[in-house]
């Protein structure tokens, strides 16, 4: 039996197609014999370098924000988009501290104007807060918690400079050793409360909220200085108006409502 092979007879572009596929073969063996011979003549310069490059590129952390609105859209010509400003955080407390250090400046200009003496006024930083240390001959005469009328106009700068603030105020009271006994004061606890009671009131009559004002009384319990010598008591009858560093009010107690309300004595 015979066999016979038929040769079909195929178009000739599909007898040439597979050029194709040999020519891009061809193109890719060249590119990658190229490739190899630039990495073989690269040196390690080169190579630290592409290395750095490399690294600089996706150590970069990129801020993360709301994305401008003319990537999504396809933004083409038209105005330039406004730049962005970056403003630096800042955390509450640093806020805090920079205003108390603005009022220890005010105090100290105020101190400079009214021509008061270091010892008779001072201010200092504790724990925090700002402490304006005031001596107590510069308020009241002498076991009186009747403030005297040269005193106001440096409570109207105290009121002025302490008014605008939101932070809470504390204002204590205290005395020296000696026991005091008179018509209106039984002890030293209660005319150290009096007197704080009536910077409160002076202080909130020029302006400071009285929801930020508080006071404290404390007698001869905390002194500063020795009791033994008249400088030490001098310096130990004295109140202390503290400015705190938290901006939230503060509360005035109830059994303290009624002192509070009360006018405020002048002595002239």
């Amino acid at each position: 039996m015979r066999y016979y092979s038929r040769q079909l007879d195929l178009p000739q572009a599909s007898r040439d197609r597979w050029l194709v596929s040999y020519a891009d073969l061809l193109t890719l063996m060249f590119a990658f014999f190229v490739v190899m011979y630039a990495i073989a003549q690269a040196s390690d310069g080169d190579y630290r370098v592409l290395s750095n490059s490399i690294s600089s590129a996706f150590s970069r952390s990129q801020p993360a924000g709301p994305v401008p609105t003319s990537v999504l859209e396809g933004n083409r010509g038209g105005a330039p988009e406004p730049s962005r400003v970056q403003v630096p955080f800042r955390a509450p407390h640093e806020h805090a501290e920079r205003s108390l250090e603005q009022l220890s400046k005010r105090v100290m200009q105020v101190r400079n104007l009214q021509r008061i003496s270091l010892d008779r006024l001072r201010v200092e930083f504790v724990d925090g807060r700002l402490d304006i240390d005031l001596d107590a001959t510069l308020l009241f005469p002498r076991g009186s918690s009747a403030m005297l009328a040269a005193a106001m106009p440096l409570m109207q700068e105290l009121g002025a400079a302490l008014g605008p603030l939101p932070n809470r105020i504390k204002v204590a009271g205290h005395t020296d050793n000696i026991p005091i006994r008179n018509r209106q004061f039984s002890s030293n606890w209660e005319l150290s409360a009096a007197r704080a009671a009536s910077v409160v009131r002076t202080l909130a009559s020029y302006g400071v909220a009285p929801p930020r004002l508080s006071l404290e009384a404390f007698g001869e319990q905390r002194p500063k200085a020795d009791n033994s010598t008249e400088t030490g008591r001098a310096r130990n009858r004295r109140v202390v108006v503290s400015v705190l560093a938290e901006p939230r009010q503060g509360s005035v107690t109830p059994a303290l409502a009624e002192v509070l309300l009360a006018p405020a004595g002048i002595q002239r």
